[in-house]
């Protein structure tokens, strides 16, 4: 199991600020958020030459590249939005294989008018469009991950079992290997991880007020220490109040102490295996 932040707690970073961060804060990977006016200056428009010298500067750093957040959407009922998003994540794929990251983040249930219905058409067309980006990714070596996010929000349902039942039928009609899940809570219910646990390629976590010293993310990354998980737990909001004050006047002091807190878990994880 690997660390990462996403750029989204540093947008008025340099790329060079955020390696050189990342490397001597002890994170594995970055997380870049793409085509929403970061300062990384990483995004879908990035030629060939920029790719070049930014996979070098992770490169250099021993940093990766952990995923490519983007906002691409599939849950559009129109065709057309659908297709331009298909077109577009497609993009993602060859932006994440010059960038050696193995991931990018789509958001499934979201239209340009906001949140879908998960019917059961809008999950066959979701799996369709996933179908089509997944066997795409394939030959990059690079996978799409539907986030559990807006439609399949675990927050929206009774239980989040319920909201995993939705991902795993997108999983279930796609016509493809190539297809991932993002879980996007701290806490992964033994239900969910059942059901979704060999499909999860990536984490996002958050700081949050009701679980100030983490223990529930903790309790998730030894159950998916349990399967032998591979990727990465990238912190992506800042919740809890206190912690949000001090981002905004030294991230580096919020990101250095998640560093040591995730170092910690993972030495104790290896202690108890």
């Amino acid at each position: 199991m690997k660390i990462s932040f996403m750029t989204w707690l540093t947008p008025n970073w340099s790329l060079e600020r955020i390696v050189k961060f990342a490397q001597r804060a002890g994170y594995d990977g970055v997380e870049l958020r793409v085509d929403v006016g970061h300062k990384h200056g990483i995004s879908s428009k990035t030629s060939i030459e920029e790719r070049r010298v930014a996979r070098r500067l992770f490169k250099k750093a021993g940093v990766a590249v952990s995923s490519i957040a983007t906002s691409v959407r599939f849950g559009s009922p129109s065709e057309k939005e659908r297709k331009e998003n298909i077109e577009l994540a497609k993009e993602y794929i060859k932006l994440a294989y010059d960038l050696d990251a193995r991931v990018i983040r789509i958001f499934g249930g979201l239209s340009s008018k906001g949140v879908i219905e998960l019917t059961d058409e809008a999950l066959d067309y979701i799996a369709a469009a996933f179908t089509e980006v997944g066997e795409f990714g394939a030959d990059y070596d690079v996978c799409p991950l539907l986030e559990m996010h807006d439609a399949f929000s675990v927050r929206r349902y009774s239980s989040p079992i319920e909201a995993s039942k939705k991902a795993f039928e997108v999983i279930r009609r796609a016509k493809t290997n190539n297809i991932g899940i993002l879980w996007n809570q701290n806490y992964l219910d033994k239900e969910s991880f059942n059901l979704l646990g060999r499909y999860i390629r990536h984490f996002h976590i958050n700081k949050e007020e009701y679980d100030p010293e983490d223990r529930e993310l903790f309790e998730t990354m030894k159950l998916m220490n349990s399967i032998g998980f591979k990727g990465y737990f990238s912190l992506e909001h800042i919740r809890r109040a206190s912690l949000k004050k001090l981002l905004a006047t030294n991230p580096e002091k919020v990101l250095e102490d998640h560093a040591k807190l995730m170092r910690k878990f993972l030495e104790k994880i290896k202690a108890q295996c």
